[in-house]
C-alpha cells in the first residue's frame, strides 16, 4: 500500500474487466480494488476521509470479501467441509483471522455445513462396498470430525445395516471365487471386506455363515 500522509478518498472507478470491483485512489494514488460489497458496507464515497484504522479495515475487509468469494466459489462445484475449506483458503494465503471469521459467517448463513456435507458425502460412499470403518475413513479424509462421522454412518447404518451390506458384498463376489476351495474363498472374502472397512465381528459372522462348500 502507498504510503499516505493525507487519506481523503479522491476517486472509486469501477473496473473495466470486473464491473463488480472498483478501485479506489487516495489523493491521487491507486490504493487497492475492492469488491462492490466492501464499497457498499463500509459507505466509501469520494471526498471522504480515512483514519490510519479505517485504512486498514478497508483492507481487511477486502480481504473477507475475497475470501468468501473464493469459498463461494468452491462451493459451487460440491459441498466441501469446513476443514477442507480451511486447508484451501490456508493454501491461497489468507491471514487464520480472516479465515475463521470468512468460514464462521458462511456457518451461520448455512452455507457450509459440516452436517449436511457428511450425509450428502455418505449418499455416495453407500453405493461402495464399504463397511462401517470404511465409511468412517472416508468421512474424515474429507475434513469431518471422527466424532461426526461416527454418528452419521452409525445413524444410516443402523443396527443391522453393515452386516448386510457385507454379506451383499460377498453374493457379489460369489460367482468370481466359487471354483475356490471353502477355505480359500473364504480367505478371499475377508481380504476384500478387510480392506473396505469392515468390522472383524461382522466379517466373522458373515465367513462363519457362509456354507456354501
Amino acid at each position: 500500500m502507498v504510503e499516505l500522509s493525507h487519506s481523503r478518498i479522491t476517486a472509486i472507478q469501477q473496473q473495466k474487466r470486473n464491473p463488480r470491483r472498483y478501485s479506489v485512489y487516495i489523493d491521487g494514488n491507486f490504493v487497492l480494488g475492492v469488491d462492490e460489497g466492501v464499497v457498499a458496507k463500509l459507505g466509501l464515497r469520494k471526498g471522504m476521509e480515512l483514519s490510519a484504522e479505517e485504512l486498514e479495515q478497508l483492507a481487511t475487509e477486502e480481504q473477507r470479501a475475497k475470501a468468501q468469494a473464493a469459498v463461494l466459489r468452491l462451493l459451487e462445484r460440491r459441498s466441501r467441509s469446513k476443514a477442507d475449506l480451511e486447508r484451501r483458503l490456508k493454501k491461497k494465503g489468507y491471514e487464520d483471522q480472516i479465515i475463521g471469521q470468512t468460514l464462521d459467517q458462511l456457518s451461520q448463513l448455512g452455507l457450509v455445513d459440516d452436517n449436511a456435507h457428511a450425509q450428502a458425502l455418505l449418499d455416495s460412499l453407500l453405493k461402495r462396498d464399504l463397511g462401517h470403518y470404511g465409511l468412517v475413513h472416508r468421512l474424515c479424509k474429507d475434513g469431518i470430525s471422527r466424532q461426526l462421522a461416527e454418528q452419521v454412518v452409525t445413524e444410516r447404518l443402523g443396527e443391522n445395516g453393515e452386516a448386510q451390506r457385507g454379506a451383499q458384498a460377498i453374493e457379489k463376489l460369489r460367482p468370481k471365487f466359487k471354483d475356490l476351495p471353502a477355505a480359500q474363498r473364504r480367505r478371499k472374502f475377508y481380504e476384500y471386506l478387510y480392506r473396505r472397512g469392515f468390522s472383524g465381528e461382522v466379517i466373522a459372522d458373515l465367513l462363519s455363515a457362509d456354507t456354501d462348500d
